[in-house]
């Protein structure tokens, strides 16, 4: 079994979080855009760039979006303008071509090959054939989404393959955006393990309301716990008991919370770091405990507590190593929560959100457990009576490659790029490794330029960008006859 070292517990302490939020903020509030061509002057200016994706993006491309894209253009151009007329905004369309263009312009060339391959990575760890042993194939978006960098008051946001548009319009993939500015640190990709999340959970159908049910009944059953029981929300001078309102509350935010928690499994206690230091900038250097009651996001501080009761029990993470970890973006909570008396849901009112929901704080802190063990640890129907983490999960072996990535890194170097310690090595382990990184020294520029280089390297030898008529390069794997072949010395000896 694996142990912390204590140089390993020394990354884990996060030394430099706090410098990294304040590098963070001229990021994250800059008006750095994206070029915005015009695309929707003619239907042949429009064609023109979905025809350039026959020869720009990979041929799994052509069915599942090139050939949509282009019977949509060609036969409804003019309801697609007056759409946009009428609306203010062009959206999705927008999107959908900006994928293509950007790419064959070769816009922010460096980074939008090291942003897709990030993507193409996280999709393969819970859609490719290797990665779902004994789960039947998702039954929609079966290739990882388009790239493009989008307007900066956005965020990194989905575009999803939602049902109206694979059913009527026949597109079904996504386009994942981020602002052009976050090319610049590499600790804000770690939001990128979330976004993900909307299409991998959309793929299996009944999967999300599975989730939600399940943790609506997860909580009521525990409305004897002595953390809950006799705990009531006022909730428009009205009191309800704890249990039925909070039970209500995650379902209702069952989406956005199953992606925080795909984002762990996939990208490991990294993703909460990331998700800490896209908050706290934009929220006044806080995690605030107060949210809109119509907001689909869990409030901001229980999405930091969420991730680390998560960490805590990742079974195939060492339980020191899981606890250190979990106690460390405690500390990030115990920093930046400043009101630890109650939970406010509120509504918008000349500008400011005036609370109309008080939820107690210990309580529904408690909760917070309860959701994370049943999102990534229960049998769900939709997955053949697999869980998430069986799927994908945080292990000891992403842990020691993602430690030697953050040494490397620090040390001013590029990652290594094949094999660490016999272990192939994965985007999403530089990607952790680099945002571990940041948090211990704040060398952001440094390490996110390493960080980026590698991650090219890494799409140059990546099949799917080659062409090959593959999904995804874990496909391509193989069954060996003998493991661990040939036998080594060592297990020789008698």
């Amino acid at each position: 079994m694996m142990k912390i070292s204590p140089e390993s517990k020394n990354l884990i302490k996060l030394k430099a979080f706090s410098s990294v939020i304040d590098k963070t903020k001229p990021i994250v509030f800059t008006n750095e855009d994206s070029p915005q061509k015009k695309y929707f002057n003619s239907k042949e200016s429009s064609l023109e760039v979905i025809f350039d994706g026959y020869t720009t993006l990979p041929p799994v491309y052509q069915a599942v979006y090139l050939d949509s894209l282009k019977k949509l253009f060609s036969d409804h151009f003019e309801e697609i303008v007056v759409n946009i007329s009428k609306n203010k905004s062009d959206q999705p369309f927008r999107e959908w071509l900006d994928s293509i263009d950007q790419r064959k312009v070769g816009y922010m060339i460096s980074a939008t090959h090291a942003f897709e391959e990030c993507i193409h990575d996280l999709f393969d760890g819970w859609l490719s054939d290797e990665q779902r042993t004994g789960v039947k194939p998702p039954d929609h978006q079966t290739v990882s989404s388009l790239v493009r960098w989008g307007a900066p008051q956005d965020g990194p946001y989905t575009l999803p393959a939602n049902p109206e548009f694979d059913t009527q319009l026949g597109i079904k993939m996504s386009v994942i955006s981020m602002p052009p500015s976050y090319s610049k640190n590499i600790v804000l990709w770690g939001a990128l393990a979330h976004e993900t999340g909307h299409d991998i959970v959309h793929a299996d159908d009944n999967l999300l309301g599975e989730i939600g049910d399940t943790v609506m009944k997860d909580i009521l059953a525990h409305e004897d716990d002595p953390a809950i029981k006799g705990k009531q929300v006022v909730y428009n001078g009205r009191k309800i008991p704890l249990a039925k309102f909070a039970s209500s509350y995650w379902k209702a935010c069952i989406d956005e919370t199953t992606c925080d928690v795909l984002g762990i499994l996939n990208f490991g206690p990294a993703a909460a770091i990331a998700l800490a230091t896209l908050l706290i900038p934009i929220r006044g250097n806080e995690l605030t405990t107060l949210n809109s009651v119509k907001d689909v996001h869990p409030i901001d501080a229980l999405r930091i507590y969420l991730a680390a009761d998560l960490v805590r029990e990742l079974q195939d993470l060492d339980v020191t190593i899981a606890n250190t970890w979990a106690d460390s973006l405690l500390s990030i909570t115990e920093k930046y929560i400043k009101n630890n008396d109650e939970f406010k849901l509120g509504i918008m009112q000349g500008g400011e959100l005036l609370p109309v929901a008080t939820i107690p704080f210990s309580g529904m802190r408690k909760t917070v457990g309860i959701v994370a063990q049943s999102i990534a640890f229960t049998n769900f129907k939709s997955l053949e009576n697999h869980h998430l983490s069986e799927i994908n999960t945080w292990s000891n072996e992403d842990e020691e490659i993602t430690v030697k990535i953050a040494n490397e890194l620090l040390d001013g170097e590029e990652p290594s790029f094949l094999e660490l310690y016999g272990k192939i090595v994965y985007p999403a382990h530089v990607v952790s490794g680099a945002i571990v990184a940041c948090a211990q020294s704040a060398e952001v520029t440094t390490i996110t330029n390493n960080s980026i280089s590698w991650l090219n390297k890494s799409y140059d030898r990546n099949p799917v960008w080659a062409g090959f008529s593959i999904l995804f390069r874990s496909d391509l794997y193989v069954h060996p006859l003998v493991p661990r072949y040939p036998v080594t010395k060592k297990e020789t000896k008698k």
